[in-house]
């Protein structure tokens, strides 16, 4: 009797060591391990320090396994830790933090979570996110170049011009003044509506492009923003010097603030993408979210040459208006 007794308590031990184990370390793979990143940070192992390599190792191992019915958040929220280790061959493996009731839980790819993952915010510094849904990007600089805006204001007083025209004329009085040789500006223009349109043709072709109503309202977003900024009331005081409302204006810019949004957009989903180790294709391995999100968008936006009816007949109207601006 004593010795089944014996041989229940064993098992039951061996059962909850099984149960609510430590991360399982594999020191076979981690000899592979080419990278380690810290949420969009990779770093090349080969140039980090060993003895602070050894010290997350031993974190990771000091986690335990739990139960994660009775947990109130998961890893889904993107503004948390994430770990992300990548061996020879493209292999990943990514690992995911959160918080529930001030105690830190890592989640593994695999759905497995452990707590005693405090020591997580030593490596990846974290503070609450604020509450940013739906603000607009910032589509004006807190430094005004009195000059450049001065001559886009004279151009819409003096000229009847549509908003395409009136952002022709602006850009091309900004290269003037940035030094670009006058043969070379007409072509610097039609790159940066080019690539803006480009981007437009992806975002519908992906789904994403908004809706006539979605662009009034993200133009009404903005302007909310922006008026409680301190510079809009000097940006406004010029207008009115020459006749103007800095309101209407920003209104005539309905694209560019569009375009805005959509890259801010793009850049967020190369960004969980590169968490998350997706860009890595055919063993190929990128340093870092920059060179990612560059190469995607060249692979899949700037390289491309759409066909669609639109984006010609908006070519079209850039020459016409490139052709206008020339002449006055």
């Amino acid at each position: 009797m004593k010795n089944k007794r014996k041989i229940l308590i064993v098992l039951m031990v061996l059962t909850a060591i099984c149960l609510f184990s430590g991360w399982d370390r594999d020191t076979t793979k981690e000899e592979k391990l080419q990278y380690l990143q810290f949420n969009s940070t990779r770093m090349d192992v080969k140039k980090y320090p060993p003895q602070q390599l050894s010290r997350f190792w031993e974190d990771l191992g000091s986690t335990v396994s739990v139960e994660n019915e009775d947990l109130k958040e998961t890893a889904e929220d993107k503004n948390f830790p994430s770990v992300l280790l990548i061996y020879e061959g493209g292999e990943t493996e990514s690992l995911r933090f959160f918080k529930d009731n001030d105690k830190w839980f890592m989640e593994t790819q695999d759905g497995t979570v452990y707590e005693n993952a405090d020591f997580i915010t030593e490596w990846i510094p974290y503070e609450e996110p604020e509450n940013t849904e739906g603000q607009p990007r910032v589509l004006t600089s807190v430094n005004i170049d009195t000059e450049l805006f001065g001559t886009y204001l004279d151009i819409l007083k003096n000229q009847e011009l549509s908003d395409l025209e009136g952002e022709v004329a602006y850009k091309i009085s900004a290269f003037k003044q940035q030094g670009t040789a006058s043969e070379k500006i007409n072509d610097e223009v039609r790159r940066v509506f080019i690539n803006r349109w480009k981007l437009f043709e992806y975002a519908k072709e992906k789904g994403f492009f908004p809706t006539e109503e979605e662009q009034n309202q993200m133009v009404e977003d903005c302007l909310s923003r922006i008026k409680d900024e301190p510079y809009y009331v000097e940006y406004e005081r010029i207008c009115q010097g020459a006749g103007l409302s800095f309101e209407d204006i920003v209104r005539k810019n309905k694209d560019l603030i569009c375009e805005l949004e959509l890259t801010y957009k793009f850049y967020n989903d190369r960004a969980a993408e590169f968490k998350e180790g997706k860009d890595i294709s055919d063993g190929h391995i990128y340093e870092n979210l920059r060179e990612y999100s560059v190469a995607f968008m060249e692979e899949n936006i700037y390289g491309t040459e759409p066909e669609s009816e639109e984006y010609k007949a908006r070519l079209q109207e850039l020459e016409e208006a490139l052709g206008k601006i020339g002449e006055a």
